[in-house]
């Protein structure tokens, strides 16, 4: 997969421009979709399960657990670089407003329905993140959470539909991974 090679969403200065860049970057996602569709039929085993975690003060909250660092790396990875197109698309859309809705291999995507798939992808990220932020995995586990747990929360933060989940969500994973230096 290859991410276009078009200026950011700040330097398109036309609407032709960004047409062709929200085409590149929805062109970008489905060869995304397509290699995790792929890697799924070839794959025997369970890729994760959902578990819960309790936490002493916090309750008890759902974390996404894998079968090995490498895995768990492959998914939250895959879902940041996803996460990082549909947040382009997003800017280019509310610079460019009359986009109603962005159109790839003749299905239509609203704004609100990119949104959801950010928020989808954001909530994913953010419930690998007690897998990685295991000891065990010592700095190989922390050292892989700093790009997709930024990416996840500035996504929820965004607004108030993204802050409403974040609060759903363990709040001690940004406490311990900032207490690792992350």
């Amino acid at each position: 997969m290859v991410l276009p090679t078009s200026p950011g969403a700040a330097a398109v200065g036309t609407a032709g421009a960004a047409n062709q860049l929200i085409t590149e970057l929805m062109g970008s996602i489905a060869q995304l979709k397509n290699w995790y569709s792929g890697f799924l039929s070839n794959t025997m085993e369970p890729i994760s399960c959902r578990q819960s975690v309790e936490r002493d003060l916090g309750g008890t909250y759902e974390s996404l657990w894998y079968p090995s660092l490498g895995i768990a790396n492959v998914f939250v990875y895959f879902w940041a670089f996803q996460l990082l197109c549909l947040k382009e698309i997003q800017g280019l859309l509310n610079r460019f407003p009359e986009r109603k809705h962005v159109v790839h291999d003749d299905a239509a995507y609203s704004p609100e329905a990119l949104r959801e798939e950010c928020l989808e992808l954001s909530t994913c990220i953010y419930k690998s993140m007690e897998y990685l932020l295991q000891e065990d995995f010592m700095l190989y586990g922390i050292s892989s959470a700093g790009f997709p747990l930024s990416t996840a929360c500035e996504a929820l933060q965004a607004d108030a539909d993204g802050r409403a989940i974040m609060t759903t969500l363990d709040q001690s994973i940004i406490t311990r991974a900032r207490l690792r230096n992350l």
